[in-house]
């Protein structure tokens, strides 16, 4: 394989997608369900709960300043990081990322998912502090670490969190629910972090996204703190 043999890269790209259909197609069986009863819209939403319609609220906060990881690479880039080093950072990320998940959602089953998603947040505003403020290669290892413990805190307590906020049979739609939040914020928070970037500099774009973290932070905590976790829980 050439430098720059991108096409052969991807070719071979397929070869474990293609397995991971396989895998899911032969092995994989979900469990049979009585089809739910049939809402109309504003009924489904009001059936959802109280307690996962603010948690869309303060994610939707965070998700505003989660841009594309597109803006991350293009900071590594530019302190230095030649292709091949920007490539090996971003996989040493998501080793540490892999490596960290399990841990993560042993001490969510532990100590519970809320607290977990607020220190998620707070993470997430040290990466991106240091990415704005530490425009070194040091700082950007650095925000990478901490970028890693971010991920590995938040990507599972999420989807956990929604599962305890509502009932068993209303499941798919709160998900569907939560990944339209996520979808309808990444446009203009990329945008956004965009015209940041080109108008003010790379500072600003991950200072702002910081501000939005801490910002989610702060509302997590008061519209649904911990000692409620128990009570906002649906069994099944």
């Amino acid at each position: 394989m050439h430098p720059g043999d991108y096409r052969r890269i991807f070719a071979f790209s397929v070869i474990p997608a293609a397995l991971a259909v396989i895998l899911i197609v032969i092995a994989v069986r979900s469990p049979r369900r009585e089809p739910a009863e049939r809402r109309s819209l504003p009924a489904e939403w009001g059936a959802l709960g109280g307690p996962f319609r603010r948690f869309l609220v303060a994610d939707a906060v965070f998700q505003l300043g989660n841009s594309s990881m597109a803006f991350v690479l293009l900071r590594t880039a530019a302190v230095g990081f030649s292709a091949a080093g920007v490539t090996l950072v971003y996989f040493g990320y998501n080793i540490v990322y892999a490596l960290l998940s399990m841990p993560a959602g042993d001490l969510s089953d532990r100590v519970g998912r809320r607290p977990l998603i607020v220190i998620g947040y707070l993470l997430y505003a040290v990466a991106y502090g240091l990415l704005a403020l530490v425009p070194t290669r040091l700082g950007v290892v650095a925000a990478f670490l901490v970028y890693s413990l971010h991920s590995a805190l938040i990507e599972g307590q999420q989807k956990s969190l929604v599962a305890d906020l509502v009932p068993a049979d209303r499941r798919a739609t709160a998900y569907g629910a939560y990944y339209t939040v996520v979808g309808a914020a990444l446009l203009p928070a990329s945008i956004i972090a965009g015209l940041l970037w080109q108008r003010v500099g790379a500072y600003a774009t991950f200072g702002v996204a910081a501000a939005l973290a801490i910002a989610a932070a702060i509302l997590f905590v008061m519209i649904l703190p911990s000692r409620n976790e128990q009570r906002d829980r649906h069994a099944g």
